[in-house]
């Protein structure tokens, strides 16, 4: 009996102790289940894709017209309408209570091309806001997690080139030329990733980046391009971004094609680098050509704006440089096309160790940090610094 007595509890403290899922497994969980079956739906409904149209892949995207179309309603899978009635999509976040998330294909047609041949093709997936133009668009994607969410839901636009094609878009003021697909997310209000999942990406007038690698553009509060990073390899977030459409095998397998991150250089010697008065890991990084990561994980650094004057730094790999430059943006326009800019396409250089304060009036620092308000806020909610390089905008 007493035997019988110590297994039934034993048998209790097991059952006690074996973990029950959470409810955030349970949501991550509904969230996938939700995202496979849109994805499932997409590739049944959207196989025949038009030139210059957008494609319903499951409910939860809704367009607004221009020119007083009133339009009809859009809310069966397949269903496409013409992308030149359209000024705005707005698509959902991934929604666990009822089973929704916006997921749209696109596709792009070249301007006054007959009969109308295909520009690039995207999709849009998740919390997205696209405005159209004949020749633009400007993406706008989520950025923080709201509790009905998955907790890494994807709030996405893909873009990819025809193939053994280049496609020449004008997103969000850029002019970028595209040779393989990309992903734009927004890390926070003012800054998206551009992430290079097959062949290559040019910035007409700023950086280059190839499959496996991520531009990093800061943004007005319109979501208007004012600079670029340099490209860097994607992080493990993103991969897990990208990771989602893996189940693509139909019509859209090629979406699910993802090449693995860049690796980091490795062809230098690490080097001592002492803190001056005013600079930043940011700027650091610049420098020596590598990444804030990089830095901060050779030095053990838990707090990257706590770095100060004398301190030294074992920068693990990367070239010194004497100057960063960057060069300007395209003008953005006005309305759906992003205003008319001052921007006179020069280049402005700027020397290790300038920030905000010491650049002069004119430059895009001072346009960032006093004209577009809540920016400097979001640099430092999203763990970005500002930027302290740029030009072309005139002195009032």
């Amino acid at each position: 009996m007493r035997a019988l007595i110590i297994l039934t509890v034993m048998a209790l403290v097991v059952m006690v102790a074996a973990p029950l899922p959470t409810s955030a497994e349970a949501n991550d969980t509904v969230c996938a289940t939700v995202l496979q079956t849109a994805l499932v739906v997409l590739e049944s409904a959207c196989t025949d894709l038009q030139p210059g149209t957008v494609c319903l892949g499951f409910p939860g995207v809704q367009p607004s017209f221009v020119n007083g179309d009133t339009g009809s309603p859009f809310d069966q899978a397949g269903q496409q309408l013409a992308l030149s009635r359209i000024g705005m999509l707005r698509s959902e976040a991934l929604n666990v209570t009822n089973g929704r998330v916006g997921l749209a294909a696109l596709s792009f047609a070249v301007p006054n091309s007959a009969p109308p041949t295909v520009a690039a093709t995207g999709l849009m997936i998740g919390e997205v806001e696209l405005q159209l133009t004949s020749y633009s668009i400007n993406v706008r994607t989520a950025f923080k997690d709201s509790p009905d969410q998955c907790q890494q839901a994807p709030a996405m636009v893909i873009l990819r080139s025809p193939d053994n094609a280049e496609a020449s878009l004008y997103v969000n003021g850029a002019m970028l030329l595209l040779n393989g697909m990309i992903a734009i997310h927004f890390q926070s209000a003012n800054s998206a990733s551009f992430i290079v999942q097959q062949g290559s990406v040019q910035i007409v007038g700023g950086p280059a980046a190839q499959a496996g690698s991520t531009l990093v553009a800061i943004t007005d509060n319109t979501g208007t391009i004012m600079t670029w990073s340099a490209a860097r390899p994607m992080s493990e977030k993103e991969v897990q971004l990208l990771s989602a459409l893996q189940s693509l095998t139909g019509t859209y397998k090629a979406f699910a094609v993802m090449t693995a991150p860049a690796p980091a250089t490795t062809n230098c010697s690490p080097v001592t680098h002492v803190v001056s008065h005013g600079e930043t890991l940011y700027r650091i990084a610049q420098h020596y050509n590598t990444t804030m990561q990089a830095i901060i994980d050779a030095n053990n650094i838990s707090n990257p704006d706590a770095i100060y004057a004398g301190q030294a730094l074992n920068i693990p790999c990367g070239t010194p440089t004497d100057t960063v430059t960057v060069s300007n943006p395209p003008a953005s326009n006005t309305g759906n096309s992003g205003g008319s800019g001052a921007n006179d396409g020069t280049t402005t250089t700027a020397q290790p160790g300038d920030s905000t304060g010491t650049i002069p009036c004119g430059d895009l620092t001072t346009a960032v940090a006093g004209s577009f308000n809540g920016i400097a806020e979001n640099f430092s909610d999203s763990g970005l610094p500002m930027p302290s390089i740029g030009g072309g905008l005139p002195c009032q």
